[in-house]
């Protein structure tokens, strides 16, 4: 169906985000449909414990991508085109040893499943967690509707760094979720969230003092000369994006309780941050570039800052309750 969408739209949105070869578009779409499994993938994993694959998997991941752009944007010189297929093959690589890995649960015995009940947790999951993910991704589709594709490129690098320190902190939200779902169900009292928030709030924190006090290192080590220009843009984005590392830690343990009050308020910050994005385009093509950029990452900033006082709020004033099931029954 999705694929419909895309062919039937393929003009405009080839159009909108600039780009000049449809293939890239057909393999953004392919690795669409492997961050669908991936995530899903991830999950067993969590849910079986096995914390060694969902480490290997996250480093073959990155590791397999960084590799492949070496051979194919470096030594082939397949530009844009090689960047992309070396994320496409990186991701259905670490989903297909997923599938490997967990085909015990995939081809396993099924159960009768209680629909309703699943339906009443996996929804609300799945639209906290995307809360978070939106205010991540976001100011890059529209930066990419603003300027063109050779300036595009000077945001997109101080924001990969910036984006970095999200990743960084993603396998401690991993290793909770599951501790405190069982600890839930079973009525135990647990301090995994808290060991979390501290270790995720120390190791963000000097990672965005690093960038502060060292901001144009990463630029040598990663891109070309000239994008040290956008050196002063890095301890921004770092500092920005530090909100919602934290902002990830309560949400993931939100979601694990099953304190569900929180998601409408998540949402809401998540469609203001794209509504606040799309509202200032006219801001931001007025200012000089520089200034643009900064007004992006501040809006980001100021969200990420906004869904972290959400999830705190949810988390420690107004705590919710797990929701029960129709019939009583594990929704399977």
């Amino acid at each position: 169906g999705l694929a419909l969408v895309v062919l039937a739209f393929q003009g405009p949105l080839l159009d909108y985000w600039k780009i000049t070869q449809p293939s890239l578009l057909w393999i953004t779409l392919l690795i669409g449909l492997a961050m669908v499994w991936w995530p899903i993938l991830q999950g067993v994993l969590q849910g079986e414990q096995d914390f060694l694959w969902l480490g290997w998997l996250q480093v073959f991941n990155g590791l397999g991508r960084f590799l492949m752009v070496l051979l194919l944007v470096t030594v082939l010189g397949w530009q844009a085109v090689g960047a992309v297929t070396a994320a496409l093959i990186g991701f259905w690589v670490c989903v297909w040893v997923a599938l490997w890995q967990t085909r015990r649960v995939v081809t396993g015995h099924g159960t009768t499943v209680n629909w309703r009940g699943w339906l009443r947790r996996v929804v609300p999951l799945s639209l906290g967690l995307g809360a978070s993910q939106f205010v991540m991704a976001a100011d890059m589709l529209v930066v990419k509707g603003v300027w063109p594709e050779e300036v595009v490129g000077y945001y997109a690098a101080p924001g990969m760094l910036g984006r970095a320190l999200v990743f960084f902190t993603v396998p401690l939200v991993a290793v909770m979720f599951p501790k405190v779902v069982r600890s839930a169900s079973l009525s135990q009292e647990t301090r995994v969230m808290f060991l979390a928030l501290g270790a995720t709030a120390l190791m963000g924190g000097a990672a965005a003092v690093a960038c502060t006090v060292l901001p144009e290192l990463p630029l040598r080590i990663i891109y070309k000369p000239e994008y040290l220009r956008v050196a002063p843009l890095v301890p921004w984005f770092a500092w920005c994006m530090l909100p919602l590392t934290l902002a990830n830690v309560l949400i993931g343990n939100l979601l694990a309780r099953g304190r569900f009050a929180a998601v409408p308020w998540l949402v809401l910050v998540a469609l203001g941050y794209g509504a606040t994005l799309v509202l200032r385009v006219p801001a931001f093509k007025a200012a000089e570039q520089e200034a643009a950029f900064r007004m992006v990452i501040q809006t980001l900033g100021g969200f990420s800052l906004l869904l972290l006082l959400v999830a705190a709020w949810f988390t420690w004033v107004r705590p919710g309750r797990l929701p029960a099931l129709s019939n009583g029954q594990n929704p399977g």
